[in-house]
Order: C-alpha cells, then structure tokens, then sequence
C-alpha cells in the first residue's frame, strides 16, 4: 500500500500532465472539479491506515483552497467532518501547492486552522505556484509542524509546466505621477497608461510621493518607495484599493557630506519566481534588494556593484530597471544623465543570477537616423502587454512635449519612429514581470430558429464561455446592440466553473431591458448565459433578415488567443414558414425538391440529390454517395456517410462533410465548411469562409476574399487563393500557400511546407522540421523549434531561422537573414542582404550582391563566411564596439586583427576592449587573402 497520496484537481491546467509526472511510488487520485473535493479526499482517507504524506494540487488564493466543486475557506472549513482527514493525517505531512494559499494574516489563519483540525504537519505557499515564466515556483515557504518538503513531482515536469495554479492578473502599464515634486510631502498619483495612445488615467492616489514602482506577479500589488534617504516602502493593492505601509524603511541613507549625491531609490522592478524586489538610486551602479514578507519587510540590502565586461561598474543615473518577461534573470537598465550638459540616454543589461551583476551594453536609446533621444523625461522603462520594451522621452527637453516611445530591446533603437504618442510626465512604469495572461473566451448568439414572423416573440441565448482551465477572469464586458425587436428584456445566470466570487455581476448586469451593455466577473470553465426575449418588428418586411451581433471584450491587459470566437450573429429569415419535411427511401437513387419555405430534406441509402431553394434549408445526405445544394438562404448541409458533393449556394451556410472523401463548395457568402473524417476537398466560394479539414487528408482552396482555414489532423493542402487570409496546418504534415493577398500562415507541430504567395505575407514554421519559402511580396518568415529550411523569394524578406540547426536562403531582393540560436547555414541570394548568424557556430554566404555580416554581441562569434568578397562585402561591428568598455576613435585598429590561416583570412576580435589579451578568432573568411582586406570592409 502506497504511503504517500496526491489529489490532482482537474479544474488545474494540464493536471493530466501533472498527474503523469508524480513520484510512481504515490497513489494519484484526480479529483472531480464538477464534485465536492473534500468528500472526495475524505472518501480516499477513509480507507487509509497508515500513510506519510497527502500533496494537494489545485487552484489556490489568500486563505482559500479549491478542491473539486468546493471552495473551502477559514467560514467553510467549520462545515466539514474532517475527522477521515484527522485519523488518516495524525502525524503525517499535508502538503499544499494551491497559490499563494499561506499569503497574508488570512492565508495564516486558514492553515493554522486547518493545523487544529487534522493534526498534519502542513506546508504551503505564499507565492504562485507553477511556471518561473509566469511568476511561479514550486517552493513551500509557510510550514507548521517537523516537516520539510520533499519533491514529489519530476524535475522535467516542473521546468517544462507552463501556467500557474491562480486567478488571471490583467496586465496594465502603471506610472505613478507627481504635479509638484519639489514638494515631497504631495502624494503621487497612480496612472494606468494606454499603449496606443499615451493617454494616461488616474486610478488612485499612493500614500506618499515616490519615483520608483514596481508590480509583483502572483499578486498583482503595486510596490513603491518613498522619495528621499530612508524612505519608506509601501504597496497599493489593485484589488482592494488600499495602500499598505511595510514595517521597516529601506535603511539607506545619503552620503555624509555637503553636496553628496542623494541615496533615494528611483528604479524599481520585481522578478517573476522569486519575488524578489531590486532597486536602484541614480548615484551609485549598485544593486539592491528589498524585503517585502516578515519581519526585515521593507529593510533594503546591498547586491554590489553591477560591472560591465572589462571590469568598470555600470555608469550611474537616472533611468528605470525592467525584468524580460521571457527571462527572469535579465534585468534592463536605462542609464540617463538629465542633470548633466551632455545629453546620455544609454541601454544595458544585467544577468541578476551571475556572480558580479554582469551587464552588457546594448545601444544608445536613438532613432533610426541615429540620434539619442533626449535623457529629459527619461524616467520610465517597461515591457508593454503586447511584450514589447517602451520608455519615455522629452522632446527638446520641454515637458509638456513627452512621448512615448518603443525600442528594440536588442538595440535601442526607436521602433516606428514616425508614430507620435504624447504622454504626461511620469516618474516610472510597472507592468507584471512575466508574459502578459491569455483567457480564452468562447461567444454563441442562437434564437434556435431559421424564419419568424413579423409580431411573433423571439427569444435568444447568448452564452459566454470561460474556457481556461486555470483562468478566472474579471470585468468581461458583453455587448448586443439589439435592433428590429421590441421590448427587448434580458437576464443572466452563472453554471459551472470554480465557484467563488469571480462569478459575479456588475451592478446592473443581471436583469435589464433594451441593450446589452454589461460586465461581469467569470470564473474559468464557467458559463453565463443571457436569456434575451422581446416581439420582433410588426412592420418588418417579408423576406428580409433579422440580424444582430453580439460580442464579448476581454478588459485591458489579458490577451484572448482565439479572438474570432468573441463575436457571434444570428440571423433569422423574416417570413418563411416550416415546409417540406421529407426522407427518401434506402432501396432507390432518390430525387428531393424543396418548396421556397423551410425544408427539411433526408436521403436514402443510395446516390440522392437534394435542392432547397429560397428559405434556411436542412439537407441531409445519410448513407449513399449524395449531391445537396442549399439554394439562396442560410442553409445546414450534412454529408454524413460515404463520398458527398454539397454546395451551400447563397447565403451564410454550414456544411459538413461528415464521413467519407466529401467534396464542398461554399458559394456566395460566408460560410462555414467542416470536412469531418475523410479526404476532403474544401472550396470557399465567393465570401470570407471559415474551413476546418479534420481527420484525413484534406485539400482546402479560398477564394477572392479573406478566408480562415484550419488544418488539424492529418496531411492537408490549404490555398488561400486571393484575400488576406489565416492558414493554420496545425498536426500532420502540410502543405499551406498563401495565395494573392497579405497572407498569416502558421504550420503547426508537424513538418510542414508553407509558401507565401504574392502578398507582404507571414509566415511560421511553428513545432516541425518545416520549409518557408517566400513569395513575391515583403515577407516575414520565422521558422521557431527544430531544423527548418526557409527560403526567400522575389521580395525584400525578414527571415528568421528560430532554435534549430537551419538552412537560410535570400531570395532576389535585399533581405535580412538570421539564423538565431541553432547551427545554422545562411546564404544571401542576390540582393545587397543583412546576414546575423546568431549565437552559434554556422556557415554564412553572402550571394552576389553587396552583403553585410552583423554581429550584435561578442558571443555571437565562431560562423565561418564561405564567399566573403573583400571589394563589396562589410562585417558590422559597430554594435558590439558601441557597448561601454570599448572606447577610442580608431576601433577597427584598436580591437580587430586580421590573421591569414593557410587559404583563409581570420577575423580576431577583442572580446572584452583591454586591447591586449582578449583578441580571440571571431569570424573564419574561407579562401580569402589577408592582403585583400582592409577597414573598408569593416562598419564599426
């Protein structure tokens, strides 16, 4: 009999992953999460005589476990007979993985309760549990009893698990604003900042004025500190509304001494994992930690000096500090020099895991025209929801002409210059320190009819569906603007999901009349359902189409992956009335005509052809090989058995093939086309269709307007044709062609063929051993995991390679190639091209135009250039000799040398700018003679 049980809650992310990483010496039980969780453990402990452990993994919150169908808290926990638990865990280890379960006097109190009540050595959390990407770890800090955690789950399984067991943090871009900061005893105002805009909204006023702040992942609070030496250190929690003072100031003081630079802390950021608050002040390149738990709460501790490459500490100002979203060990730092007559504005790194805080130099924050933005207003630094870097900037050092600006994080320079964004001035921004959440919702519209008449009620059921295992979600907005019906009336209810508070409507949002115009809270897996009645127009005319749309908004901050499900309409035809409902018969080839009314029409079990005409058609093809064309109107043809032929005709119709190497056409309109199982052939018609292949090898085709089409399972061929249009293989291996228009075309996890069409297109390998070949359009090509080969074509194309060892090709025109982090061979083709190996060691060829070999870091070295030709071709190192330890106005004389190698010329570099011993081969020129070479060949 096992000693050790773990109950795995299937309301959890990939909890079937989870559960299949856990310790094979422990009994694993899945709980229900439509059930009662804690009877189900109950049940389980009963039976148990003697046992070691019980792990707990489930969805978690302050003071709050969800197990199963139960939300069990400090009020509910007194409900429950948990003597089972108490017999079973007398002595045992109870250990919980739910998120931030032990966070804060409630998270306290909920466990020393359950302590009491079962006897357990218990350990828990006060942080997220799950994904380092996301904010998480696997740690149980909170522990009452002898008990010191064991892992239970494989090594692998934690490392590659990608979510977190808690509720969704929308994140927003913060800034706390000051309207007199020489008067420090004001109170800064906290901002949330629309990217699109620059527009900024006061949400409320922090406690005290401060020029640092930063968001905490798992939690959401906002962390500030207070203006001045030994400042106080406070947070404002986003969802209660309240600011809360820590126990302790930071204990750092200003310099003894007239005229010593101030001490206070102006850069301010969180990382994701750990939890760990880091700080900077403008005159010293050091380090900081801040306590935020306990009782050293709010003490700050020196790190040490961050040093640059060549041993100097990182030049000291103002600025801000942010976290990459995707690496939470690298630390972005703006350093700026406001109060100086020269104007600095410069980007570095810092890898906070590295022994002496490594930072590396990146770039002069400048436009394109290489003109460094003025380090006035300089003061904010943060990766946007959308994942890109953004800061602030004075134009001509006048306040009242700030904007905001997104930069390359891999070079500083300004990315779409020409777009003007005036912002306020802000003292610094915030966002989360981990890639921004995605909840994906799920919108239906239906009154369940095909034809009405004019007077007649009708009724509709919107659904909106939480589809996220792990993803609660707050402030969803609905929207139906309602017309052609009278007497509109609505109400609203919640089923399924975690039960708890996040199930909830706004004011007003439960019942109304008219519009729909309402929010609401939905926990994941749960659904709300409207019930919409009122009397449809009497004076609406006969053959026309009731039609209305609804849609659901995610709030600011979430991402929704599978946006075209937010938005659904239903159309039903004005006048028509039931018509024919007829079957045919099996022992006979069976000829069935519809009248202008609503038909219903079955086939036999033979070759059958069906027709409907001017109303919603049903057309059922059952058994036989059958022909089903639906007419003018909005019309539902199902295949069913054996090879079929359907055609939609006009209208908004839904064909499924069903069963069988079906062939479908979708006609005038924009129509929906499922092949089912079979070898389908998917024709989208005139209309923007949507096309899905399913099981089988499938062949889909669009046609002059903008289609989506999905792959799935299988070998498929998909044609956009004309039109801008989505292509997705997703498994199997594929085969996608864009088409005409400006084309998405994402592959999928197998080994596909993408091609690009005439367009400016896009196009991604994804998962697989996958081919990219461009079009004649500007086009975009990332190849993403394992060995792809992309190809560029008659355009000026992007290509980049991803993580494999690729192959690279340019096509006609001047492309830009990177290999990115494989092994990788890239070749030019013939245009003038930008050639980037990347991180490893690969094999570049120029082609035959005037080619130029970009190296952006010092360790991207090793490549070998098989077609250098010295009287055109450049190697870029300017980037690599703008970081800080390089230095001179001669840097090709300074940090190059040039070394012939038997019939090869090697480019030695000075990898760390001492001049002397850091010269290391960089870059191997197959058969080209040193004499040939001079600096012309080198931008630096």
């Amino acid at each position: 009999m096992s000693s050790s049980f773990v109950f795995v809650d299937q309301a959890i992310d990939q909890y079937q992953f989870l559960a299949n990483g856990i310790d094979p010496t422990a009994t694993v039980v899945v709980l229900d999460s439509q059930q009662d969780g804690v009877a189900q453990i109950s049940a389980v402990l009963a039976a148990q005589a003697s046992i070691e452990a019980v792990h707990l993994f489930s969805h978690g919150a302050p003071g709050t476990l969800q197990l199963g169908a139960t939300t069990l808290t400090l009020d509910s926990l007194a409900a429950y007979d948990l003597a089972p638990w108490q017999q079973a865990l007398r002595h045992a280890n109870l250990l919980i993985y739910g998120c931030r379960v032990a966070s804060g006097a409630v998270g306290d109190r909920f466990l020393q309760e359950l302590h009491q009540r079962t006897g357990a050595n218990i350990a828990a959390t006060v942080t997220p549990t799950g994904s380092a990407a996301q904010g998480g770890d696997w740690n149980l800090e909170w522990r009452i009893g002898a008990i010191e955690p064991v892992p239970i789950l494989h090594p692998d399984v934690m490392a590659q698990y990608d979510s977190t067991l808690e509720f969704v943090i929308p994140n927003l871009l913060f800034a706390p604003a000051t309207t007199d900061e020489g008067n420090v005893a004001q109170p800064s105002q906290l901002r949330v900042v629309d990217l699109e805009t620059g527009d900024s909204q006061i949400i409320a006023p922090l406690a005290f004025q401060t020029f640092a702040l930063a968001r905490q992942a798992g939690t959401g609070r906002l962390y500030y500190v207070e203006t001045g030496e030994n400042g106080r250190v406070a947070y404002y929690d986003t969802r209660t509304g309240q600011n809360v003072t820590l126990l302790n100031r930071t204990g750092v003081f200003d310099d003894a001494g007239a005229g010593a630079p101030p001490s206070q802390f102006v850069k301010l950021a969180q990382q994701a994992g750990s939890g760990i608050i880091y700080a900077m002040n403008s005159s010293t390149p050091n380090l900081f930690s801040i306590a935020v738990e306990g009782d050293t709460a709010g003490i700050a501790t020196n790190l040490g000096a961050i040093t640059l490459a060549n041993g100097d500490p990182l030049p000291f100002g103002g600025g801000d500090i942010a976290f990459d979203p995707e690496n939470p060990n690298r630390l972005f730092v703006t350093v700026t020099r406001p109060d100086s007559s020269t104007n600095v504005f410069q980007l570095y790194t810092v890898d906070v895991s590295a022994p002496g805080l490594p930072a590396t130099f990146v770039g002069d924050v400048r436009l394109p025209n290489g003109i460094v933005l003025s380090d006035a207003g300089s003061g904010s630094l943060a990766f946007g929801q959308d994942g890109f870097l953004y800061l602030t900037s004075d134009i001509g050092e006048i306040t009242a002409s700030s904007r905001l600006f997104q930069v390359d994080p891999d070079t500083g320079i300004v990315v779409d210059a020409d777009r003007v964004r005036p912002i306020a001035r802000l003292n610094d921004f915030a966002t989360l320190p981990t890639v921004t959440p995605q909840v994906d919702l799920v919108l239906t519209k239906t009154d369940g009819l095909d034809s009405i008449q004019p007077g007649e009620e009708i009724v509709y059921t919107i659904t909106v569906t939480n589809t996220s295992p792990t993803g609660s979600l707050a402030d969803i907005r609905l929207t139906d603007f309602i017309t052609g019906v009278n007497g509109v009336t609505w109400s609203g209810v919640f089923t399924g999901g975690i039960p708890g508070d996040l199930n909830s409507f706004f004011p007003g949002a439960e019942i109304g009349t008219g519009d729909i115009d309402v929010r609401f809270n939905l926990a994941a897996q749960a659904t709300l359902t409207y019930t919409v009645r009122g009397t449809v127009d009497p004076d609406a005319l006969i053959g026309t189409t009731l039609e209305n749309t609804a849609q659901v908004i995610v709030p600011p901050g979430v991402i929704d992956p599978n946006p075209e499900d937010n938005t659904d309409s239903d159309q039903t035809d004005i006048g028509c009335v039931r018509g024919i409902n007829r079957r045919g018969r099996n022992n006979r080839d069976n000829r069935l005509l519809g009248d202008n009314d609503i038909n219903r029409l079955t086939g036999g079990g033979r070759r059958d052809v069906l027709r409907g005409f001017g109303c919603p058609d049903t057309l059922i093809g059952n058994r036989g090989r059958d022909l089903l064309r639906g007419g003018n109107a909005r019309d539902n043809l199902q295949g069913n058995q054996n090879n079929d032929r359907l055609n939609g005709g006009e209208g908004r119709d839904r064909l499924n093939g069903g069963l069988g190497n079906d062939t479908l056409l979708g006609s005038i309109g924009n129509d929906s086309l499922r092949g089912g199982s079979g070898r389908d052939r998917l024709l989208g018609g005139a209309g923007a269709d949507r096309m899905v292949g399913n099981n089988g090898d499938d062949v889909m085709r669009g046609n002059r307007e903008n289609d989506v089409m999905f792959g799935r399972l299988d070998n498929d061929r998909l044609n956009g044709n004309r039109g801008n249009d989505r292509l997705r293989g997703n498994l199997g291996r594929d085969r996608l062609g864009g088409g005409a228009g400006s084309d998405l075309v994402e592959g999928g996890r197998g080994n596909d063929v993408l091609f690009g069409g005439n367009g400016n297109d896009r196009l991604n390998g994804d998962l697989g051993l996958d081919v990219l070949v461009a079009g004649n359009g500007d086009d975009s090509l990332l190849g993403r995991a394992q060995a792809d080969r992309l190809f560029g074509g008659a355009g000026r194309d992007q290509i980049i390679a991803g993580g494999g060892a690729d192959r690279v090709e340019g096509g006609a025109q001047a492309d830009v190639l990177n290999g990115g982090l494989g092994i990788d061979r890239i070749i030019g083709g013939g245009g003038a091209d930008r050639l980037i190996g990347g991180r490893r060691t690969d094999a570049l060829r120029g082609g035959g135009g005037r080619d130029r070999f970009e190296y952006r870091n010092t360790d991207e070295g090793g490549d070998r250039v098989l077609d250098f030709a010295s009287a055109a071709d450049q190697i870029d190192l300017s980037r690599i000799f703008a970081r800080s330890g390089y230095g001179g106005e001669r840097p090709f004389r300074q940090y190059v040398r040039l070394q012939q190698s038997g019939s090869d010329t090697l480019v030695l570099l000075d990898v760390n700018g001492d001049r002397s011993s850091g010269f290391e081969t960089f870059i191997t020129l197959a058969g080209v003679n040193r004499s040939s070479m001079s600096a012309r060949n080198f931008i630096v």
